[in-house]
């Protein structure tokens, strides 16, 4: 059987307050925060470092932009995009890097390879490189500190580091833990096996060396996805029927629902306001998949109306501190990048319509970063706001 869990980038190495008082917050219409309606997007193709494949990752306030590019030689590295300039940010002594994190200060996290061709944690601060630890899958904070997953003798274990000092988190007492989600504080969220008989994870939060145990609804599987400086906590877990619900923790685990008939939920993305963002889907074997937003107690679709069709496969990826979700949607052929900032927009492509695309990040101001098909390949691309206008307007930025 297929368990819907979302567990965050960090799961795999290779690549507190009341409810009631959360819907006690005056509610703040979306348009009057961002005014979406009244802005619309260019497109700018961002080039590459001289192959025919890149992704833009992450996004920050300053508008720099990372991710990953082929070079020349058809070998991928991280990036730096900035006014304009790709800069290659190097490797160690391998051949590989990427670069999926920016934070407000500049500094960058990410993965690259060693001599050995082992995966490695690295941040860039400053232009200068460092090698954090082995391993993959990091998460930032603005604070600079990084969370990642490492293999240690036991099994995988979640790291961090904290200005130059190495902790290793633990787990729950089995041999396997991942880290998906960091905050400024410095607390720690993802999921962990727990020693009973099915071995299943469960979510933790790790403060001050503790690692905490947050429980599940009554079934066996459940982690962490996300944590904001509230330490407010979302994610998934199974009930005792072995259906997934979106969660979200706040000294309690509270279950979000779904929307309409689905029966099955993730929580995967959670802002400074509380908001989560996440999938609601039909049932455990099915593949329709439909963004939701969840604000204070109520969960609307955020891909748009059509979210009681069956046959909608879309993806969430990012959320701004306004509300805005990110991600791709795909109904049959070809897959789009979208924004939700109360309606859905298609963010088009730079290959016409019959092409692909998806958004991976977004910034506060609203400016989205992701990936679109090329006729030559796979290229990182930035949708920037701008004044109303008729239609997206094409910019081509380097090769």
């Amino acid at each position: 059987m297929r368990y819907w869990i979302a567990v965050g980038a960090a799961a795999a190495l290779a690549d507190c307050r009341d409810p009631v008082q959360l819907a006690q917050r005056p509610a703040t219409p979306l348009a009057a925060d961002v005014a979406a309606s009244e802005a619309s997007y260019e497109i700018i193709d961002l080039g590459t470092l001289g192959g025919n494949l890149g992704q833009a990752l992450a996004i920050n306030a300053r508008g720099q932009v990372v991710g990953w590019s082929e070079t020349a030689s058809r070998i991928r590295h991280a990036f730096l995009w900035e006014d304009g300039v790709m800069q290659d940010l190097g490797t160690l002594a391998g051949g590989f890097s990427s670069a999926s994190a920016i934070n407000n200060r500049g500094d960058i996290a990410g993965f690259s390879t060693d001599a050995a061709g082992s995966a490695r944690t690295v941040l860039w601060t400053g232009g200068v490189l460092q090698d954090l630890g082995a391993g993959g899958g990091p998460v930032l904070s603005e604070t600079g500190l990084v969370a990642w997953t490492a293999w240690t003798p036991t099994g995988a274990h979640p790291q961090l580091w904290d200005h130059g000092q190495v902790v290793d988190l633990g787990t729950l007492g089995g041999a396997y833990a991942s880290a998906t989600g960091i905050n400024s504080r410095g607390q720690v969220v993802g999921w962990s096996d727990v020693p009973t008989a099915s071995g299943a994870p469960h979510p933790f939060l790790w403060e001050n060396g503790v690692m905490r145990d947050l429980g599940t609804f009554g079934g066996v599987f459940a982690v962490a996805a996300g944590i904001n400086d509230r330490g407010q906590v979302t994610g998934s877990s199974t009930d005792a029927n072995v259906n997934s619900h979106a969660f979200l923790w706040d000294g309690e685990m509270v279950a979000l629902g779904t929307l309409g008939a689905d029966r099955v939920s993730t929580g995967q993305l959670i802002n400074e306001r509380g908001e989560v963002a996440g999938l609601s889907i039909r049932c455990n074997s099915c593949d329709a998949r439909h963004p939701f937003l969840w604000d204070r107690g109520v969960m609307q679709p955020a891909g748009g109306p059509d979210y009681r069709l069956t046959s909608f496969d879309d993806r969430v990826a990012a959320m701004n501190e306004m509300g805005q979700v990110v991600g791709w949607r795909e109904q049959g052929s070809p897959r789009h990048a979208f924004l939700w900032d109360g309606a859905t927009r298609d963010l088009g492509t730079l290959g016409g319509p019959d092409e692909h695309s998806g958004a991976l990040a977004i910034n506060n101001r609203g400016d989205i970063v992701g990936w679109s098909f090329v006729p030559t390949g796979e290229h990182p691309v930035l949708w920037r706001r701008t004044p109303a206008s008729p239609s997206p307007a094409v910019v081509t930025s380097g090769p």
